[in-house]
């Protein structure tokens, strides 16, 4: 055998270790002395794999980018319009010093194959007469299933006098998708 071979000195075509900094070949990937692997890769600008590498990164990038803002989505305002509320019953509490606590109980039919949360209520409330008095928003973060029907109690503070309500009815005014199913 060579010695040339053995002793990198020797060889004409050799490099420091990364790690530990004694000489090794050239082309060696893990040093015979530290075994550190030789991972610094030099990036060349002018070295074509480097070039088309950043192309083909920055292509797939841009093209990612167009599908985000391109890809057809369902408009969020055809399903939950075919939510129903029925059965609004009213209880009025006793006022306090912030005002009346009332609780609304109503049921939600959702006909869709999609489940809902973040449902919003416009709860409208009216005295004996059948005028309207108040209209409250409230929110429900609990989520409503596909194909259901459930129970939502809405609590609110009124600001009239507890034998003013009368009546109360319910309306859902937005809903957000969750989980889509197939349609």
């Amino acid at each position: 055998m060579d010695t040339s071979e053995r002793n990198p000195k020797d060889s004409g075509t050799s490099k420091a270790c990364v790690i530990c900094g004694e000489e090794i070949r050239a082309i060696a990937r893990r040093c015979r002395y530290c075994h550190g692997w030789q991972t610094r890769l030099p990036l060349d600008p002018n070295d074509p794999r480097t070039v088309g590498i950043a192309f083909v990164v920055l292509v797939a990038l841009g093209l990612l980018a167009l599908a985000i803002t391109c890809w057809p989505r369902p408009p969020l305002d055809e399903g939950f319009k075919q939510l129903k509320v029925s059965s609004a019953q009213l209880t009025v509490g006793q006022s306090g010093d912030k005002g009346v606590l009332i609780s609304v109980s109503c049921r939600v039919q959702n006909p869709t194959r999609t489940v809902w949360h973040n449902l919003d209520f416009n709860v409208f409330f009216f005295d004996a007469a059948g005028k309207q008095i108040e209209l409250v928003t409230s929110s429900s973060y609990a989520p409503l299933p596909a194909v259901s029907e459930e129970p939502f109690v809405i609590n609110i503070v009124g600001h009239r006098e507890p034998a003013s309500y009368h009546s109360v009815k319910v309306a859902v005014r937005w809903a957000r998708p969750w989980l889509p199913l197939h349609r």
